[in-house]
């Protein structure tokens, strides 16, 4: 029950992306996904072992207190705001989403292909494992929540399916990496379900959005 004031989306950057990165940019984008955001022990430390190897993580002791600066700091800049988050189990998804209610978007990293991050049950982990990631889905919906899956394409063994199974479980959005993929596989998830579409990755052109547009994209 938000408004979306353009269909132009920041999404998550695990390290660069907050606030700060959004609120320099926020004239010009109707929704912005922060993160990613560890939110339990194995992420937390699946993020400090990745930033051992010379990634750009976020690092915090607290999960919750981070996680309430940032959306705090975002309330008043008219972006919808999306929580990329980094769990191991259903119950640490709920667990967030029972304290900022329905302040957020609740955006479930099944996209993320660290082998550190995988070990801890999340990132394309829950591709592999898409029972999982339904329970995942299924505990944010029994919070209230709006629930948006980010995934990369091409690594479920069909994409199709998983459109469907995501849309039976209660998710409200699909935010699909493309990938090397054009928009033959961005059309091949659009005709699989009807929730609401984020095409992502390398659309860095006028032509290349209204291309994503013409093929069933909403942002």
């Amino acid at each position: 029950n938000r408004v979306v004031r353009t269909p132009v989306a920041i999404a998550s950057m695990a390290g660069w992306v907050d606030a700060a990165y959004v609120m320099a940019r926020r004239d010009h984008v109707g929704a912005a996904f922060i993160g990613g955001y560890s939110i339990d022990e194995p992420t937390l430390k699946a993020a400090r072992e990745m930033t051992a190897q010379g990634r750009k993580e976020f690092l915090y002791d607290d999960p919750v207190e981070e996680l309430s600066a940032q959306v705090t700091r975002l309330e008043e800049s008219g972006v919808v705001t999306g929580l990329n988050l980094r769990g191991s189990t259903p119950e640490s998804y709920q667990a967030i989403a029972e304290i900022f209610g329905k302040r957020v978007i609740y955006e479930i990293d099944a996209h993320c292909r660290q082998e550190p991050m995988i070990r801890a049950g999340c990132g394309e982990f829950f591709l592999h494992h898409p029972d999982r990631l339904m329970d995942t889905v299924m505990a944010l919906k029994s919070a209230g929540a709006t629930v948006s899956v980010k995934i990369r394409a091409g690594v479920h063994h069909d994409d199709r399916i998983l459109a469907k199974e995501l849309w039976r479980s209660g998710a409200d959005i699909i935010h699909a990496d493309l990938m090397d993929f054009g928009y033959q596989k961005l059309r091949q998830i659009r005709n699989s379900s009807p929730l609401f579409l984020i095409a992502n990755n390398s659309i860095t052109s006028f032509e290349r959005m209204k291309e994503m547009f013409s093929h069933g994209a909403d942002m």
